[in-house]
C-alpha cells in the first residue's frame, strides 16, 4: 500500500447531506489507478503533494482540538480509550456526504457531478472526518481497518491519517480494489494522536463517484488482566446509562479519573453504546462520567454506590492486588470491592 505525506492547510467546508444508492447495490470497484509515491527533498523534507483528484485549498485542514481547559488537562496525561468500533455513522465532518437513505447502517459520501453554476457549492468531491478516542493507548494499537465498497466499477477512494509529528496528512491510496482499507499502526512511525489523545482518520471520494462505508474497526494489544502479583496497570471498563432500568445508553460521554496524588487526569469518552474502557497505574482516584449521577452495582439487584457530582465524583482506589475499592464515608461499599464495569446511570 502506498502513502502520501501532505502539509494541512486552511479549510473551506459547506455540510451537505447526500443521497443516493444502498450500501446492498454497492460493486467493489476494480481497475484502480497506480497509487502515489511517496516523494521526499534531497534535504529529508516533505514535499507538498496530494492525489491530483482533489484541491488542496478545499481539504480540511489537520485537527487539533480542545479548548484551554481541555489541553490543561492532556499536557498531564492523555486520555485513554478502549473503542474498538467507532460509529461509522457519525464523523466530526463531511461534504457530499451522509447516511444512506437506502440503508441506516451505511454511511455515503457521494461526490457530485461537476457542474458549472455562478453559486459557490463548495468542493465537488466528499469527504469524511473521524474522530477516534485512543489516547494512552496510542502504543497498544495495531491496526485500523475500514469496510467500504465503492458505489460502482472503477470508483475509488483515498484515505490519510493525521500526523502530529510531521503535522502532516499521512494519504493511501488509491483504496476500493479490496472491501477494506487496513493500516499497519505500529509501523506508521510517528505520533497519530492529537494532544487531546484522539486518532483522526480521512476518507476522501472523487468528483462523479460514491463510497458505501459499513465499519470501522480497531485491533488493539491483548488487555487481559495482568498476572503479575504487584501490577502496576490495571484495566478498567465501564458503561454510562442515561436510565439503567430502560437500557438506554448515554453516548459520548466524558469519562474522568483523577490521580488524587500526583494531579494527572486520565479522560475516555463512551461510545455511542455508552461503553469506555482504559488504562490505569495503581493509585487512588476521584472517579466521575460528565451527564451521570450515580455509579451502580448491577451484580445482583441494582444498588446505588454513591453520588458522582461532576468535578468531586467518588474516591475509588486500585489497591496493590488490583481491585477497585470505594473509599467514601457514607456508603455500604466503604471499603469494600467495588463490582466490574463500572455502572454509571442517570437512573435506575
Amino acid at each position: 500500500m502506498k502513502r502520501l505525506n501532505t502539509f494541512a492547510i486552511s479549510i473551506l467546508i459547506i455540510i451537505l447531506a447526500a443521497l443516493a444508492a444502498s450500501c446492498g447495490g454497492s460493486t467493489i470497484g476494480v481497475g484502480q489507478p497506480e497509487g502515489i509515491n511517496d516523494d521526499t527533498q534531497g534535504n529529508g523534507a516533505i514535499e507538498q503533494q496530494i492525489p491530483e483528484e482533489f484541491n488542496a485549498d478545499e481539504l480540511p485542514m489537520l485537527p487539533f482540538d480542545g479548548g484551554d481547559e481541555e489541553q490543561q488537562i492532556v499536557l498531564q496525561a492523555k486520555g485513554a480509550s478502549w473503542v474498538s468500533s467507532p460509529d461509522h455513522l457519525t464523523p466530526v465532518l463531511h461534504h457530499n456526504a451522509g447516511v444512506d437513505p437506502g440503508d441506516p447502517n451505511c454511511y455515503l459520501l457521494k461526490g457530485r457531478k461537476p457542474v458549472f453554476t455562478h453559486v459557490p457549492q463548495g468542493p465537488d468531491f466528499a469527504y469524511a472526518l473521524y474522530q477516534i478516542p485512543v489516547g494512552a493507548l496510542e502504543t497498544d494499537l495495531l491496526s485500523m481497518k475500514v469496510e467500504a465498497a465503492p458505489g460502482a466499477a472503477g470508483d475509488f477512494y483515498f484515505g490519510a491519517i493525521a500526523n502530529y509529528s510531521g503535522m502532516v496528512w499521512d494519504f493511501f491510496g488509491p483504496e476500493g480494489a479490496a472491501p477494506t482499507w487496513s493500516v499497519d499502526m505500529q509501523s506508521l512511525g510517528y505520533d497519530f494522536t492529537s494532544p487531546a489523545g484522539n486518532l483522526y482518520v480521512l476518507l476522501l471520494v472523487p468528483a462523479a463517484q460514491s463510497l458505501h462505508v459499513t465499519d470501522i474497526v480497531l485491533d488493539y494489544k491483548d488487555r487481559d488482566k495482568p498476572v503479575d502479583p504487584n501490577p502496576e496497570i490495571w484495566n478498567v471498563w465501564g458503561k454510562a446509562y442515561e436510565d439503567y432500568a430502560t437500557g438506554s445508553a448515554h453516548g459520548g460521554m466524558d469519562v474522568i479519573f483523577r490521580d488524587i496524588n500526583t494531579s494527572a487526569w486520565y479522560v475516555t469518552m463512551a461510545d455511542a453504546a455508552g461503553n469506555w474502557g482504559m488504562n490505569l497505574p495503581t493509585g487512588e482516584y476521584d472517579f466521575w462520567v460528565i451527564g451521570n449521577e450515580m455509579l451502580l452495582d448491577v451484580s445482583g439487584p441494582v444498588a446505588l454506590i454513591d453520588y458522582l457530582p461532576d468535578g468531586v465524583g467518588t474516591r475509588l482506589d486500585l489497591d496493590g492486588s488490583g481491585q477497585i475499592v470505594y473509599q467514601g464515608s457514607n456508603a455500604v461499599y466503604n471499603g469494600s470491592v467495588v463490582p466490574m464495569p463500572l455502572i454509571t446511570a442517570n437512573s435506575f
